[in-house]
């Protein structure tokens, strides 16, 4: 996020945010959390919820997923629409005295993604956790009871860290791996206590997820935008960066910048140019891999899940690759690091066909590209980025 001004990303994020909290507040979104251990069980609701975890998990044996659903420590997190159809949905167990709940499903329906409603429903289920340990802590024999949340008002609480950090752990497959990261989920484990208490799926990738008790997850954006308000205010206090300099003349040189002052350059030209060529690349990568088009991009396809790819595709490139490549010096123009990105989406151009969701990805990636290179073109120019000999050193 960038601190100084609402990026377009992140106004569209809380967009859609507010239209989920306002269809929610209208009776057009219903959210309810349902466990067969209560004797007063939905299970019409339960299988509508099993049938949309076997169209988006078609990997999933339908016994199994009818197993976990019905299971009585498990609980499920369902997202319906105004005609009562399952539009979302988390299957979880929690392991209270261990202080972890295990996703076992996560889904939302083909017709309502890119809408918000899977950011919307991990944070919904952050809150809810938070009030199910609370409870937890301070009730005895406490006992999960089925929830039909008609306000949400219900997570505007605010909880003492009564029993230390709580954690979600959860096996992604190669396809779920970006969406989860989004959602604060890692790679890199810290926590061990789910260590023999959970089941290990083969071909999945384990990711933890530390839930905090002082963040109300429901109010992110507000946060984050009074967090953005406050730094920008302590910044204006102590410094001129602020100030809008006008200019009419053309700039030939550094000095020709208003308010640059002599004194601030740098006079070692050759490697102020190395370090503009590093610092413009390492701005590029960052934009690309920011994006939220960029996850078909960020690691190498899996040959055990697209077996004839590499049949294909003779010279395969991708963002991790590049980002390699870029600490290796490989990159001496700005030319080799924009081959290998034009590398990388053609790549997809060829292997995909235009109707999938890939292809449209390669394609929205290269016109954020192609928009970048031409917003810095009169840098480009100034500092002779675009050489194909590389830097005279």
């Amino acid at each position: 996020m960038d601190f100084f001004q609402d990026t377009e990303i992140e106004n569209k994020k809380r967009i859609k945010e507010l239209l989920l909290h306002e269809n929610f507040n209208n009776g057009n979104m219903k959210l309810m959390f349902l466990s067969n251990s209560d004797n007063f069980v939905h299970t019409d609701l339960l299988i509508k919820l099993k049938s949309l975890f076997q169209r988006q998990l078609s990997k999933m044996p339908r016994e199994y997923i009818l197993r976990q659903i019905f299971d009585y420590k498990h609980i499920n997190l369902l997202i319906l629409n105004n005609s009562n159809v399952v539009i979302a949905g988390i299957c979880y167990r929690p392991f209270y005295s261990r202080n972890f709940f295990e996703i076992v499903f996560c889904a939302v329906d083909l017709n309502y993604q890119v809408k918000g409603i899977g950011s919307f429903m991990m944070d919904i289920l952050k809150e809810h956790v938070k009030n199910e340990m609370y409870n937890f802590k301070n009730t005895e024999q406490y006992k999960f009871k089925n929830q039909i949340l008609t306000s949400l008002d219900f997570f505007n609480k605010k909880y003492e860290n009564i029993s230390g950090n709580i954690y979600f752990i959860t096996y992604a497959d190669n396809f779920a791996i970006g969406y989860f990261k989004k959602q604060g989920f890692r790679q890199n484990l810290t926590f061990d206590n789910w260590i023999g208490f959970i089941k290990d799926y083969e071909g999945g990738t384990i990711m933890e997820c530390n839930i905090f008790w002082e963040i109300n997850y429901t109010q992110k954006f507000d946060i984050l935008e009074n967090l953005r308000k406050n730094f920008i205010s302590k910044i204006k206090s102590t410094t001129d960066i602020f100030t809008v300099h006008k200019n009419d003349k053309p700039i030939k040189e550094l000095t020709d910048i208003p308010g640059i002052k002599p004194e601030m350059i740098n006079n070692k030209d050759i490697r102020n140019k190395q370090n503009c060529l590093d610092g413009f690349i390492q701005l590029l990568m960052n934009i690309l891999k920011n994006d939220p088009n960029s996850w078909p991009f960020l690691e190498p396809v899996s040959a055990k899940d697209v077996p004839e790819y590499y049949e294909v595709i003779k010279s395969p490139m991708d963002l991790s690759r590049i980002k390699d490549k870029f600490y290796k010096k490989f990159y001496s123009s700005l030319d080799i690091f924009i081959s290998d990105v034009h590398l990388m989406l053609n790549n997809c151009f060829k292997f995909n066909g235009r109707d999938t969701q890939y292809y449209k990805c390669a394609q929205a990636l290269f016109e954020k590209f192609e928009d970048k290179l031409k917003f810095y073109d009169e840098l480009i120019n100034f500092w002779n980025l675009k050489n194909n000999k590389g830097l005279q050193m």
